[in-house]
């Protein structure tokens, strides 16, 4: 008797987990965007719509042209970023790669017939970690870059000639 009290207790139990698992299995969760604010509100008609909110930090918009760009916490549902293409007219090799310290450049048209090139080195996170007008090599089109005070890490290289072209590569620093 005391194990048949047992078994229908163990299936109460099943029964009841069972069921809520049901339960919230059905459930659905919906995340929008919501401000907590005593007041706010908003206006819009044929040329213009206007969010606010009361005790709202106010930032800055910046506008460039068509590009507007809103810091806050109230942000449009939908926004376009652009990045503007650079063209590149000159191919460069960087070698060896990964380096130790010593960089050799090679270019491969002579971008090096002014005999000087703008160097700037750049950490993946956009840091600035080089920059510096270098001397080419007029004879064999390319340069030596000493990068042994660099950290080990991933970099991006970017030279500029006196005409304003870009190059850029990618290097390894161990």
């Amino acid at each position: 008797m005391e194990s048949d009290n047992k078994l229908m207790a163990m299936k109460s139990i099943l029964l009841f987990v069972s069921l809520l698992t049901v339960l919230f299995s059905q459930a659905q969760t919906t995340i929008s965007r919501q401000i907590i604010g005593s007041t706010g509100g908003s206006f819009n008609n044929a040329t213009i719509d206007v969010n606010y909110s009361v005790g709202e930090a106010v930032i800055t918009t910046v506008t460039s042209g068509p590009i507007i760009l809103t810091q806050g916490f109230q942000q449009t549902d939908i926004g376009l970023a652009a990045i503007d293409e650079i063209e590149i007219s000159h191919e460069i090799t960087v070698y060896p790669n990964p380096t130790g310290g010593v960089l050799n450049i090679a270019f491969s048209e002579n971008v090096a017939k002014n005999g000087t090139v703008n160097v700037r080195i750049y950490d993946l996170q956009g840091k600035l970690v080089f920059q510096g007008i270098e001397n080419a090599n007029a004879s064999s089109g390319g340069m030596q870059l000493d990068l042994s005070s660099l950290h080990l890490g991933q970099y991006l290289v970017h030279f500029t000639d006196a005409e304003g072209t870009i190059s850029r590569a990618k290097f390894v620093k161990f």
